[in-house]
């Protein structure tokens, strides 16, 4: 059993709706009033030095989450505790024990400024000052491998610089929690690497941060994440390690396909022999050449219903064939696929 005191963030029951009014040209005039649910009694927790990823939609609720957990929002409804601190009523601790980090936004930054200089100036508003500052900025450009560079202007750094002085620019107070939102976002796939590299290393294994990690890149939620919690219209709709949350994908294999000359009657028939269709596009030089994403639950059977539906079309030709497990891109599709199904009918 855990004790509450091992988890470095817990939320309970958290309920936000923004309203808006539109004014409407009538006379006498008259206002529309709209309201979105952004937080719908959503609840998780985050262990102490666990890198906790938080999936989700866009629109899902992921940024409204962060900012309640960093003290810059007040839910209407629900409790949280960061580090046993409570940001609705104590938000100026709370900023001292985190560390807030936004990709793919080098406005974070003054480009006027070299890289000390801006972790200067944001050790100044953190009230820090003199040698302890000086030597956190330190430890912070050695930490990031951007010491050599820490007296260049930041307009003359590459993304992947900027993000990593974006993410020195969150540690400069030394926050026990740190809340990455998208911090791979924008970079090449060899700064993403790079940056996937220091998380894991330098932060997590060295530095012993507990991270909150939002992305749409699922592949670095995988690699990054001990946990990870999967929300749409503001609630969890699942929580597990990795390998969990892509057996829950539905079960089975997927298959990719190649098929020439595919028609709607070839897809109907493979959706009767209960193999599921994902998603399909058609090759950009080649139209009469589709690209199926087939889900099923047992491989051999749907193997062998697969060649004989088009096997029945006399024009359609299975060109390649591949067979792998569900990703976690593959159980993030069906699981919201799943619950918007679900909203549907309730609806």
């Amino acid at each position: 059993m855990i004790n509450m005191d091992d988890y470095a963030i817990d939320c309970q029951g958290l309920v936000k709706v923004y309203r808006s009014r539109k004014w409407q040209r009538f006379i006498p005039p008259k206002y529309k009033f709209k309201e979105v649910i952004a937080l719908d009694n959503l609840s998780f927790n985050i262990k102490r030095g666990e890198v906790f990823g938080l999936l989700g939609p866009n629109g899902a609720g992921k940024t409204t989450t962060i900012q309640s957990i960093a003290g810059l929002l007040i839910p209407d409804k629900g409790s949280i505790s960061v580090m046993g601190v409570d940001p609705i009523t104590d938000p100026e601790r709370v900023k001292q024990i985190v560390g807030v980090v936004a990709g793919g936004n080098p406005r974070q930054l003054y480009n006027k400024l070299t890289a000390r200089e801006n972790l200067r100036y944001w050790g100044n508003l953190y009230g820090l000052s003199g040698p302890e500052l000086e030597s956190r900025i330190g430890h912070l450009l050695d930490l990031m491998d951007i010491a050599d560079r820490a007296d260049d202007l930041i307009e003359n750094f590459s993304s992947g610089m900027i993000q990593r002085v974006i993410i020195a620019r969150g540690l400069v107070h030394d926050p026990e929690v740190l809340l990455l939102d998208e911090p791979t976002v924008g970079l090449d796939p060899k700064a993403s690497r790079e940056m996937r590299s220091l998380i894991k290393n330098q932060l997590v294994a060295e530095s012993e941060k507990t991270i909150l990690l939002t992305t749409h890149e699922m592949h670095v939620a995988e690699e990054l994440s001990d946990r990870i919690a999967i929300i749409n219209r503001g609630k969890v709709i699942a929580t597990g390690r990795p390998d969990e949350l892509r057996r829950r994908a539905n079960g089975g294999v997927m298959l990719e396909v190649a098929i020439s000359n595919l028609d709607s009657e070839l897809m109907a028939r493979l959706a009767h022999n209960g193999i599921r269709v994902v998603n399909t596009r058609v090759d950009s030089e080649n139209p009469s050449i589709s690209y199926l994403k087939l889900q099923a639950k047992d491989e051999d059977d749907a193997i062998q219903k697969l060649i004989q539906a088009i096997i029945s079309q006399s024009s359609a030709r299975l060109l390649s064939m591949r067979v792998r497990e569900p990703s976690l891109e593959d159980a993030f599709v069906f699981l919201t696929d799943q619950d918007d199904r679900e909203v549907a009918v309730n609806a």
